[in-house]
């Protein structure tokens, strides 16, 4: 959980470079499911709050390189870490819930499984301070508000208020969660 707190060399640690490739894979393979939303809702300003998980496999390896040249970013790697903790839940949720179609289900299941760890892997010992927390939480919201108001959430066979309470609990609990763990 510590493990971006200490120093590593990508060079000799090639499983860095491994979840940085499987990140970047996973982000072009998730935009293929994406295509068609993308297509029926072309405002750029929508894009990240459509593809969901494809950003936070993309931001994940960002994170990691930006940690490995020195350019961390506290605020990008709280955000990642909340969201890949959150959007690998959730897709595990909608999963189960709404059943398992499909050839590429079993596979998506252990993805999104991988990227709720990657979130755990990656908050480590986080400093979340106030504005910080205020940040998450809006972030997150503001998220949630578009998906389920506006219907930028992923094409799902039906969205009731369970679905959608249970996507709101998601936010509240991890950004409360991520402020509890740094302290």
């Amino acid at each position: 959980m510590v493990f971006l707190q200490e120093e590593f060399d990508i060079d000799g640690d090639w499983m860095l470079r491994v979840f940085v490739m499987i990140n970047i894979i996973g982000f072009f393979l998730g935009l293929l499911f994406y295509l068609p939303q993308l297509s029926e809702n072309p405002q750029v300003w929508q894009i990240p709050f459509i593809i969901d998980c494809p950003l936070y496999a993309l931001l994940f390896a960002i994170v990691i390189v930006l940690r490995v040249v020195g350019m961390e970013n506290k605020e990008l790697k709280l955000i990642t870490s909340v969201g890949c903790m959150k959007y690998g839940i959730w897709t595990l949720f909608a999963l189960a819930y709404f059943g398992f179609p499909g050839k590429f289900s079993i596979p998506l299941f252990i993805a999104h499984i991988g990227l709720f760890l990657e979130g755990l892997f990656l908050i480590g010992r986080a400093e979340v301070e106030k504005m910080d927390f205020i940040l998450l939480l809006a972030w997150f919201l503001l998220n949630d508000f578009l998906d389920y108001g506006y219907n930028l959430h992923p094409p799902l066979p039906s969205v009731d208020i369970f679905v959608e309470a249970f996507a709101y609990f998601l936010t509240f609990s991890l950004v409360f969660g991520s402020h509890v763990l740094s302290r």
